[in-house]
């Protein structure tokens, strides 16, 4: 339980909140569940949100294409992981107003990890 805190259930690819009202975004193994066909969706969503100049963190499965894979922790139950490379998560948020500050890759310390590295993805919002 966390005191004092409220917590709000909301689409993803369509957030709520007033426009320009948030100096950053971390999306920590969220964005990688998102369909290919959503992800333009999801990144106009945050652009809206964010303040202009506001930071995007995204922190990815790297590799290509997209997978059903059983959950390392939940055997027998299978989740939808869209992997990144560089070059694509590049192209993608620069499409879609975003410029990239740094990406880090960070590979897999473990068999338990749904792929095999991370991509740690810093950008900003280009809106004035």
């Amino acid at each position: 339980m966390v005191p004092k805190v409220d917590f709000e259930v909301m689409d993803i690819t369509n957030i709520t909140y007033s426009d320009n009202s948030y100096d950053g975004i971390i999306s920590n193994c969220s964005f990688f569940h998102i369909p290919v066909e959503e992800l333009p969706k999801t990144l106009n969503s945050f652009s809206k949100i964010l303040k202009p100049n506001g930071k995007l963190l995204l922190i990815l499965q790297e590799g290509l294409g997209e997978a059903m894979i059983e959950e390392p922790f939940r055997k027998g139950v299978y989740i939808y992981i869209n992997y990144f490379s560089v070059k694509q998560i590049s192209e993608l948020l620069l499409k879609h107003g975003f410029e990239i500050d740094s990406i880090l890759k960070e590979e897999s310390p473990n068999d338990l990890e749904l792929g095999k590295g991370k991509l740690i993805v810093l950008s900003h919002n280009t809106k004035r």
